[in-house]
């Protein structure tokens, strides 16, 4: 911000006549937070959702497994997959249905395997599940929803993606 604004500033003052808007900047999160604030309902959430910080979550994930009746529970190692899977835009729904394959057998389950054997906290996929229709239900998300359901919304909406691309002209990362 401190270097963007003086160029836009120069920019200003030198070609007057010229339209220069106001950037947007911020991390890739805040970005993201601002898009889903104006596409909330496309993106499946409701207008005022909230975000769950880390603490936030790990109450959650506590309540989740307490609820299952899981009385020994790991969560850090949960939150190490739950990243794991989240980066990969990996839903609860798409891996359950993954453990299934391999649960049958076959071809596909080869597949699989090596796919599932990335998650090494107990009873991961359930409490994953749960975890994030527990998210759905108090109409909120996490710090990684913010950038999957930003992408999934852009990836499954072409009229949203194709809005916000003529919205801006320029991107610039410095990450």
């Amino acid at each position: 911000r401190e270097r963007v604004l003086p160029v836009l500033e120069e920019l200003r003052e030198r070609e007057p006549g010229r339209r220069v808007g106001e950037p947007w900047i911020g991390t890739f999160h805040g970005l993201s937070l601002r898009i889903l604030r104006v596409e909330a309902q496309r993106a499946g959430l409701g207008p005022n959702f909230s975000i769950f910080d880390d603490a936030d979550a790990r109450s959650l994930v506590n309540d989740v497994t307490e609820e299952m009746g899981i009385d020994q529970f790991d969560a850090d190692e949960f939150f190490r997959d739950l990243e794991t899977a989240k980066a990969r835009l990996l839903a609860p729904d798409f891996l359950i249905k993954g453990r299934s394959l391999v649960e049958r057998g076959g071809p596909q389950a080869d597949r699989w395997r090596p796919a599932l054997s990335h998650f090494r906290s107990d009873r991961f996929i359930d409490v994953y599940d749960r975890y994030q229709r527990a998210l759905e239900e108090q109409n909120a998300v996490d710090f990684s929803d913010l950038l999957n359901r930003t992408t999934r919304l852009f990836r499954d909406a072409p009229e949203v993606r194709d809005s916000w691309r003529s919205t801006f002209r320029h991107f610039m990362i410095d990450e």
